[in-house]
């Protein structure tokens, strides 16, 4: 069954999607080819020769690329096999990598029907991204795999997935929430803590511990300078709108707290699954609109869980929330996605368990087996 009042895609409808997808890739990766090439990503490639020659990865290297490496020791040690390959090869399996995981994870989370209005919300906000090389889509990706592989009572699986985002951008650590609504949450932490530690000592393996300690210090005092900026968040917004030179903390607090309070609040509907897939969409767009790094190439997380806000079962796509929801996609700005991350916060409160007949889930067999039959 599909979500109320939502018309069913056609098959055509999810192919033509799929192309778009295809087509952004071929023309964003074509420019970059025999046009500027992408500075973001001769930074991925430069940050593993660096690792790889002990040195700092964090220092300027004008001579290669503009601005800083911002990733973790970690990434840079996991973007090895595409640096050793030539460019063009290189940067056309990054970006289909980035496509392929992103349609992947929103396929497997939605029935088709409602999975082709998700990536066609998301796609603009897809090309920008890509267009900049950037790591988001993958990172939308793995935090929706965190939360399907805890959702199917795999918490080694679901952690995995959340330390792989994390290795890249620090935010998705926020998907070990998901862990709130499954049985075996101290399994949970159990993998959190073995994976989290291991992914922060993986570097070891080719420089030595004193190296990777001053890694750590520089890569925090980028952190620092970074932490000052507001980039296209809600932080940025209110400095806009009232002139205030606040810091950023007090906003990331308030946001975290807002995001978390439902959960307090309505533990009686942990057992509902668009509840649980609401909590996903709300996290997604909090993990831009409070980042205090976030950029337009930023916004296919937000659009991503828009999108999910737009398909849920619990509401009737109306005039205003599809207004809503086409606007904050495709302008991504954060005033556009604030009342959205709004109506989530709201919704979570608010609205019923979605009827026992709807379901927005593509795996069946995960939803019927039992979770004392699951494996981690």
């Amino acid at each position: 069954m599909i979500s109320r009042g939502i018309a069913p895609a056609t098959s055509r409808h999810l192919k033509i999607v799929l192309a778009l997808y295809v087509g952004t890739v071929l023309v964003v990766t074509a420019a970059h080819v025999w046009g500027r090439p992408s500075n973001n990503y001769i930074i991925f490639r430069t940050a593993v020769a660096t690792l790889l020659a002990r040195q700092d990865l964090y220092a300027p290297h004008p001579a290669q690329h503009y601005d800083l490496y911002k990733y973790s020791p970690t990434f840079a040690l996991l973007f090895l096999p595409f640096a050793l390959i030539p460019y063009t090869a290189s940067l056309v399996l990054w970006n289909l990598l980035n496509m392929v995981a992103l349609v992947a994870a929103v396929r497997r989370l939605l029935v088709p029907d409602l999975a082709v209005i998700v990536l066609a919300l998301a796609l603009p906000a897809f090309a920008v991204a890509t267009a900049s090389a950037q790591t988001n889509a993958l990172v939308t990706a793995l935090i929706i795999a965190g939360f399907l592989a805890y959702e199917a009572e795999r918490p080694w699986r679901a952690t995995l997935a959340v330390v792989a985002g994390a290795s890249v951008k620090i935010f998705p650590l926020a998907a070990l929430t998901f862990a709130v609504f499954r049985p075996h949450r101290w399994r949970a932490a159990l993998a959190a803590a073995t994976l989290g530690s291991t992914a922060i000592l993986l570097p070891l393996v080719v420089i030595r511990p004193s190296e990777l300690q001053l890694l750590y210090a520089s890569w925090h005092r980028v952190g620092e300078v970074d932490a000052l900026d507001r980039g296209s968040s809600v932080m940025q917004l209110i400095h806009g709108m009232l002139g205030v030179d606040w810091p950023n903390w007090p906003f990331q607090v308030a946001g975290t707290l807002l995001l978390l309070l439902p959960l307090l609040i309505r533990r009686t509907r942990w057992s509902d699954p668009a509840f649980r897939r609401l909590v996903l969409a709300s996290l997604l767009v909090y993990a831009v609109l409070f980042n205090h790094q976030a950029e337009r190439a930023s916004f296919v997380i937000a659009a991503t869980g828009i999108g999910l806000w737009f398909v849920s079962p619990t509401h009737q796509p109306t005039r205003w929330r599809t207004a809503l929801a086409i606007l904050a996609a495709f302008g991504m700005h954060s005033a556009l996605c604030l009342p959205v991350w709004i109506a989530i916060q709201y919704e979570l409160y608010a609205a019923a368990p979605a009827p026992p007949n709807v379901n927005v889930m593509t795996a069946p067999s995960t939803a019927s087996t039992p979770p004392e039959s699951r494996s981690a």
